[in-house]
C-alpha cells in the first residue's frame, strides 16, 4: 500500500487505515527521517484501538497500552546508537506477546534483529508538507 500525506491529520487517518487490516501478534517496523510522521502515525492507528494520549517515548524507550483485547506497545529506538543497547533493555520480549502489536520507531536501528514477518511502514519526505508512507508485509 501506498499513500500520500499532505496533512498531520491525514497521516493519523493513514495510520487508523492501516491497523484496522491487522490483529494482534503483529509488528509495525517504521522507517524514516526525524519529522516525516511516525509518531504521528502511530497516534492515528493508537486512537482507533482507544488510546486517548499518545506521546513518543523517546527518553523512555517504550509506552505499554494494556487495552481489553490487545497490547500496544510503541518502542522508540532513537537513542538506540547499538545493537547491544536493544539486548540490554530486554525488550525483544515483546515480540512473543501473542496480544501485542507493537510499533517500532526507528527499527532501522536494529534492522538485524527484526523478525521476519513484520509490516515495514517506510515514511519518504515529498517536499515541507507532503509525505510518502509506503506499507509492505515482509515474510
Amino acid at each position: 500500500m501506498e499513500f500520500i500525506s499532505k496533512t498531520p491529520e491525514e497521516t493519523e487517518k493513514i495510520g487508523e487505515k492501516v491497523i484496522k487490516r491487522y490483529k494482534p501478534p503483529c509488528i509495525f517496523c517504521l522507517f524514516g527521517e526525524l519529522g516525516s510522521g511516525k509518531t504521528t502515525f502511530i497516534r492515528g492507528a493508537a486512537r482507533y484501538m482507544g488510546v486517548t494520549k499518545v506521546r513518543s517515548p523517546t527518553f523512555l524507550y517504550i509506552f505499554i497500552y494494556n487495552l481489553p483485547h490487545v497490547n500496544l506497545y510503541h518502542i522508540d529506538l532513537y537513542r538506540i546508537t547499538k545493537t547491544e543497547e536493544w539486548n540490554a533493555l530486554g525488550l525483544d520480549e515483546y515480540f512473543s506477546d501473542k496480544k501485542g502489536i507493537i510499533f517500532i520507531e526507528w527499527a532501522d536501528r536494529i534492522r538485524k534483529l527484526l523478525p521476519e514477518k513484520r509490516v515495514d511502514v517506510v515514511f519518504e519526505l515529498i517536499d515541507e508538507k507532503r509525505r510518502k508512507i509506503i506499507v509492505k508485509e515482509k515474510n
